[in-house]
């Protein structure tokens, strides 16, 4: 993935090879089945990732499009790109035993991309910040598998808590280039049903690597959350478990506070149905200070 105002090459990525097969792993209502559907070829084909530059520099490799023949870092990306797609849709493995070490390994591997892009904003000196970089690791390449890994059979249990995981620290970083619309819509509804699901552990993912840092990075219409992260953050507190994220909840409910001063009547997901259903919400400070407290 290119940076903000770099050039960029059309290249495959493992998202391409997922969406032949999306709508055939689980079932939903009849809503989310026409938002699936919705978002099929726009979220599932990343087109973050597949933009074209109308003038390729000509200091760049043949492959993107330039003069220079050699091992090039654009090269080097694509041909990682490509061996990573040749892993075809890891969500079509059977045995729930692998897909979970599958899934466990892709969240080393984005903490690996993850300390690659932290070092790139880090000068040889340590007394200055270098210059925005052209090529980034591409943080975001993993969402379509972990995206399709939620909406699994309660058998692949294991490895949609990782994805979960995942998708929680992929979203609550800053983002060097911003989501589309399409791809937040599909985001927001896998939260939506995650934080509602019947499961606890997989409410307590979401809360323990949501916090305390989601509502703080300003992603558009994060706030449409706030009713759902009130009630699991509840759920997470009343739960028996000794190994309940607590802390992580009420460090989350306590982000939240501010939001009521400066907005009256906050627009949210209703709560209580896992549909997309937009709902008002102005108790918002006393409902989570009410957990807080």
């Amino acid at each position: 993935m290119h940076s903000l105002g770099g050039s960029r090459s059309q290249t495959p990525s493992p998202a391409t090879l997922t969406a032949e097969h999306a709508d055939h792993t689980h079932s939903h209502s009849h809503a989310h089945l026409q938002l699936d559907q919705k978002l099929h070829s726009s979220v599932l084909q990343t087109p973050d990732d597949l933009e074209t530059s109308e003038f390729p520099s000509e200091d760049c490799s043949v492959m993107a499009g330039g003069s220079l023949t050699g091992w090039h870092a654009d090269v080097a990306t694509v041909m990682w790109r490509r061996m990573l797609g040749i892993l075809g849709d890891v969500n079509t493995i059977k045995d729930p035993e692998i897909h979970a070490q599958v899934f466990d390994y892709l969240c080393e591997l984005w903490q690996n991309l993850a300390k690659i892009r932290d070092n790139l904003g880090i000068s040889l000196d340590n007394q200055s910040s270098p210059p925005p970089p052209v090529l980034i690791p591409p943080l975001r390449i993993l969402t379509p598998w972990l995206f399709k890994a939620t909406m699994l059979t309660e058998r692949y249990k294991q490895g949609k808590l990782h994805a979960y995981k995942l998708i929680c620290r992929i979203m609550k970083r800053r983002q060097d280039v911003s989501p589309n619309t399409d791809f937040l819509m599909h985001f927001y509804n896998i939260m939506h049903q995650g934080l509602l699901h019947q499961d606890q552990d997989i409410v307590n993912t979401i809360i323990k690597h949501c916090s305390p840092r989601f509502f703080s990075i300003g992603l558009p219409g994060a706030t449409m959350l706030i009713l759902d992260f009130i009630i699991a953050a509840s759920r997470v507190t009343a739960c028996s478990s000794l190994n309940a994220p607590r802390v992580e909840a009420q460090i989350l409910l306590g982000s939240l506070v501010c939001f009521p001063n400066f907005y009256e009547e906050l627009a949210a997901l209703h709560p209580t149905t896992a549909d997309v259903v937009r709902t008002k919400f102005p108790e918002v400070k006393v409902r989570g200070g009410t957990f807080t407290c």
